[in-house]
């Protein structure tokens, strides 16, 4: 599948209308303030919002030469951009699998601290992708990819 050549303009337009905030001071996660915000949830969950940003994630590693095997990161940002990029990986003939860390380990079920591995996998030697939904200072991140 070919990325439209309006797919970069669209995806902004979305963003402006449904994620982007100027004018209200915000407090940020790494506790800086600030008069702008983007706030993607409402992009990344919108429809043409998901698949343009999973199709444009897609393009940018296939350009850059990276093959990962997983995509994912810290909950609850990185779950609805990792679902959509596997979910159009697979459409593309390229498929990615996606998985989520949790801030903390569930205390029932399977107790897992990463999920959406199938029973004995691991991310061992995989190659793997971290994204999140916002960033300031990159922690999320960090924490995600040393889980």
């Amino acid at each position: 599948m070919t990325t439209p050549p309006d797919a970069r303009s669209r995806l902004i337009e979305i963003v402006r209308e449904r994620s982007y905030r100027y004018g209200t001071e915000i407090t940020l996660a790494s506790g800086r303030r600030s008069l702008f915000y983007f706030n993607m949830k409402p992009t990344m969950l919108h429809p043409d919002g998901a698949r343009l940003i999973a199709t444009l994630i897609l393009d940018r590693l296939a350009a850059d030469g990276v093959d990962a095997d997983l995509i994912g990161g810290l909950e609850m940002g990185a779950v609805p951009l990792a679902a959509a990029v596997t979910a159009v990986s697979s459409m593309e003939g390229r498929p990615i699998g996606a998985f989520f860390v949790r801030k903390q380990a569930k205390e029932h079920g399977t107790k897992s601290l990463v999920e959406g591995l199938a029973a004995g996998e691991t991310m061992a030697g995989k190659r793997v992708v971290i994204v999140e939904d916002v960033t300031t200072t990159g922690g999320s991140a960090i924490k995600a990819g040393i889980a």
